[in-house]
């Protein structure tokens, strides 16, 4: 008996291409859910105290945060030889120009242990020539980075008025994460 030939189908099988669709959509959000816990994961955890920043200022003055306890830090782990850092960084300074009025304040604290002390002064002076008082320089010691366990550069935390730790990432993170981190931190 001959075969016959089956008629040539024409048109999308809808269904099909519905199901595939919501397949990759899904995969893409648990990927997206996934970045976001790997950039979170081994930091302090939300509701912490925020450890204490040892180091000290670009001018050698004793670096002190629990001075700055009443207003949002966003306290910004970074070094000179880091690139994700060199551009993050003039978005956390154009942010805290933006929220000064609302009491928040940039610490950028360098790995100092990796850093040379001279490079970071260039920078920071690039970075801000007009020198905002909301925005410390710090170069922290090694202990400060094993107490706020940075592994990677750039690390991020975002500190509540009450001295808690509301946020952080780990990572290059976009000017619109950062704000909506600095709103949340804001927040009683």
């Amino acid at each position: 008996m001959a075969e016959q030939a089956q008629p040539a189908r024409s048109g999308i099988d809808w269904s099909k291409a519905a199901t595939t669709a919501l397949v990759g959509l899904l995969a893409a959000v648990f990927i997206y859910q996934g970045i976001g816990e790997a950039r979170r994961s081994g930091l302090v955890p939300a509701g912490e105290p925020a450890p204490a920043v040892d180091g000290v200022t670009l001018q050698g003055a004793a670096f002190d945060l629990s001075a700055l306890r009443g207003q949002v830090v966003v306290v910004d782990f970074w070094a000179t030889w880091c690139e994700a850092c060199l551009e993050e960084l003039p978005s956390l300074v154009k942010l805290s120009r933006e929220y000064r009025d609302r009491g928040v304040v940039l610490v950028m604290a360098d790995a100092a242990s990796q850093d040379d002390p001279r490079a970071v002064a260039r920078f920071a002076e690039q970075l801000a020539p007009d020198h905002p008082d909301n925005v410390r320089v710090v170069l922290a010691d090694r202990r400060t980075l094993d107490r706020w366990r940075i592994e990677a550069f750039p690390t991020t935390y975002f500190i509540g008025k009450d001295g808690r730790i509301s946020g952080g990432s780990r990572a290059l993170t976009t000017e619109w994460s950062l704000r909506r981190s600095i709103e949340s931190a804001l927040q009683p």
